[in-house]
């Protein structure tokens, strides 16, 4: 009996044991983990100041080619209406661009058997002549028209 007593205790003993290693390995992990935790909280906070400084140095900027998320929004649009597909390099979407010329009839646009304008403004005319006013109030149009339906978010014009 006193024999089965002791293996008991045994027993008893080496599960403690296991059981205080498991929970010291538990102790260090949890205090890895909250080290971690206040170094990405660090971090966090240190990236929010940074958003908060470039937010208000950009809102007090006033040019236009300042404005990012404006611009790629813009330059899909003159993509989009001028007949370019919307995937690939901005390099690509340049070159597509430039290759663009103005129709020999000063038409500012084709129009397609599936009723989609096609606008071929003249970038090497002056930004006020008749074919690209027409084609900057399209685009002032349909940026205008984004804002108001997307409610102030902004929206990738590809999904015209």
């Amino acid at each position: 009996m006193v024999a089965q007593l002791m293996v008991h205790v045994k027993h008893l003993s080496e599960a403690n044991t296991s059981m205080e290693e498991q929970l010291t390995s538990i102790r260090e992990a949890t205090e890895s983990l909250v080290l971690h935790l206040e170094t990405v909280k660090q971090m966090l906070g240190e990236l929010q100041e940074k958003c908060v400084d470039q937010q208000m140095h950009t809102s007090s900027r006033t040019n236009s080619n300042d404005h990012s998320v404006l611009k790629s929004i813009i330059q899909l649009l003159f993509s989009h209406m001028c007949g370019i597909e919307c995937e690939g390099t901005k390099r690509n979407h340049v070159a597509a661009l430039a290759a663009i010329k103005p129709l020999e009839n000063d038409k500012p646009f084709i129009l397609t058997s599936d009723s989609m304008y096609l606008w071929c403004p003249n970038w090497l005319g002056n930004v006020d002549d008749k074919l690209n006013d027409m084609f900057i109030k399209e685009v002032a149009e349909h940026v205008f028209n984004n804002e108001k339906v997307s409610s102030g978010s902004t929206r990738l014009i590809c999904e015209l």
